[in-house]
């Protein structure tokens, strides 16, 4: 997986024993994950930069990845950023500095990237 990538799984845990008094915890996770289409996206020309950056971020891509929509959240999950519109550069540098998550949603998948804002 690249580096800076963030992989986000919706996880559901569900108590099957009704009689478990304990306050422990077991979980187990297993993680299917198909690569055909990550490797595609991580061997590509997706690019975005600079990193990090004080103002505007420039996203390269291939046109095949029909590049849906972007967002960008801050470190406390909330959506600062919403576009569907000129997806290629955007201007941040009325965000303050700090860590974001930049959220690319394609025809096929999202990626989650991360992003540091400076002054």
């Amino acid at each position: 997986m690249a580096r800076d990538t963030i992989c986000i799984y919706d996880l559901k845990i569900s108590q099957t024993d009704f009689i478990c008094t304990s306050d422990r915890v077991e979980v187990n996770i297993t993680v299917d994950q198909s690569t055909a289409v990550n490797e595609a996206f991580e061997n590509s020309a997706l690019n975005i930069y600079p990193n990090p950056t004080s103002d505007v971020l420039s996203i390269d891509f291939p046109e095949n990845y029909d590049l849906k929509a972007l967002s960008i959240f801050n470190s406390l999950g909330q959506q600062v950023l919403y576009s569907k519109e000129n997806l290629n550069q955007l201007y941040l540098g009325h965000l303050p500095a700090g860590h974001y998550i930049v959220d690319l949603t394609f025809a096929e998948q999202s990626i989650r990237t991360q992003l540091t804002l400076v002054n």
